[in-house]
């Protein structure tokens, strides 16, 4: 898959590849700190808040869009920040990335988790984090999207499915979608939705998951044609095949669906092969999510976007 140069320059001078192994295991990159980097927090609940957030060199010279990454269970904002080395793509496409941190897990709507059970509001959260973001932040609302991994990708769906009217785009990796979520989910506008996942992801796996008493997932082909449905695309198309990530072994396909509207687009990238984890080889999970975001800004002025 070709990579924008730029990108491919900022990511060589700034980040390392330290962890990964085979298709089933964690990709993991470094990210350093700097004067753009900053913990803040707020309350929400009458709990302490945490997130982390990335301001980009072009702060406070325009209303700038927003992405909000959600990390997996058993994890926190900085974490994410290293998965995903979503701050190169920040600076390079004008975004503010925010890590929000869970107090336990994520309150994804399955009334399983134990952020569920111990109370927490965390579509309230996310709701007070915007509003937070906007009195202290330069940002634009109408330029809002939201991503995750794993179980963070269920909560970025449970937020859109609550509030599609906040958010301009989704984005998941490593996961399908909550059926108990799916249930419920109904979006008050169409949302552009991209989905990424290995074949073989043995947490989430592609087939999806049969009842498991408290929770179930739907397939990935369930997951996306539900997005679809709810934009008001027409049929699926064939897979395209774009490329080997010869890194680490594995071949990416590309599926769609035809004349979804072009605020409901809906892309479906198979990872053939790979397993659970956040792609950053020469097949780069956050250039795919940035630069399908960017396609969605409405930012007046915003960097120009390299279609790949």
């Amino acid at each position: 898959m070709q990579r924008n140069l730029a990108v491919t320059a900022l990511i060589a001078a700034a980040i390392a590849v330290f962890c990964m192994s085979a298709c089933s295991d964690e990709y993991s990159v470094e990210v350093g700190e700097g004067d753009f980097d900053r913990l803040d927090t707020l309350q929400s609940g009458g709990i302490a808040r945490i997130f982390e957030i990335h301001l980009p060199p072009n702060y406070m010279t325009a209303s700038l869009p927003v992405v909000i990454l959600f990390h997996r269970a058993d994890a926190n904002g900085l974490d994410m920040r290293y998965i995903s080395s979503f701050d190169v793509e920040a600076n390079f496409y004008g975004f503010l990335a925010v890590y929000p941190y869970a107090v336990t897990d994520w309150a994804y709507g399955c009334d399983c988790t134990s952020a569920e059970a111990e109370g927490i509001d965390d579509v309230q959260f996310v709701a007070d984090l915007l509003n937070t973001l906007e009195t202290d932040y330069n940002i634009n609302r109408d330029s809002v999207f939201v991503a995750g991994f794993a179980e963070g990708a269920l909560m970025a769906q449970k937020v859109v499915c609550d509030a599609a009217e906040s958010f301009a785009g989704l984005a998941t990796v490593g996961a399908t979608m909550s059926a108990s979520v799916a249930e419920s989910c109904t979006p008050s506008q169409k949302m552009p939705v991209l989905m990424i996942l290995g074949s073989e992801d043995d947490k989430f796996p592609w087939s999806g998951t049969p009842d498991l008493g408290l929770e179930s997932m739907l397939s990935a082909d369930t997951t996306a044609q539900f997005w679809a449905t709810q934009n008001g695309c027409g049929d699926r198309v064939s897979s395209v095949y774009i490329g080997i990530d010869f890194y680490y072994n594995f071949e990416v396909y590309r599926e769609g669906f035809e004349s979804c509207p072009a605020d409901g687009n809906v892309v479906l990238y198979r990872m053939e092969r790979a397993g659970h984890g956040w792609p950053n080889g020469e097949f780069v999970a956050s250039d795919e999510i940035a630069n399908f975001f960017a396609n969605q800004d409405t930012v007046s002025g915003a960097p120009e976007y390299y279609p790949r």
